[in-house]
């Protein structure tokens, strides 16, 4: 017992506060006003290619689902890296 208070070994005191401070009230963050920034053209048509990839890799038994997907894949990974202003109807969806 140290100050009045009785130390359970919990990191709280018993009178309802944690040890080395006081508890906030609130717990949740503030969002308000907030502007979300959307992400970046490179960045959406390299998840797309990535998306494309990934379903490439789980459809290999067929080869039309397979080249294709690779197809698409393979361009929209290279519009991305070099011109990825192009993507920008695909960044709106």
């Amino acid at each position: 017992m140290q100050d009045g208070l009785v130390r359970t070994g919990r990191g709280c005191d018993r009178a309802g506060g944690a040890i080395g401070g006081a508890v906030s009230k609130n717990f949740h963050e503030s969002f308000a006003g907030g502007e979300v920034k959307p992400p970046s053209d490179r960045a959406t048509g390299l998840v797309f290619a990535a998306v494309a990839l990934i379903v490439a890799v789980a459809w290999r038994n067929s080869p039309t689902v397979l080249w294709a997907a690779l197809g698409v894949a393979v361009m929209l990974a290279i519009v991305s890296l070099l011109a990825p202003a192009l993507l920008k109807p695909l960044n709106r969806l």
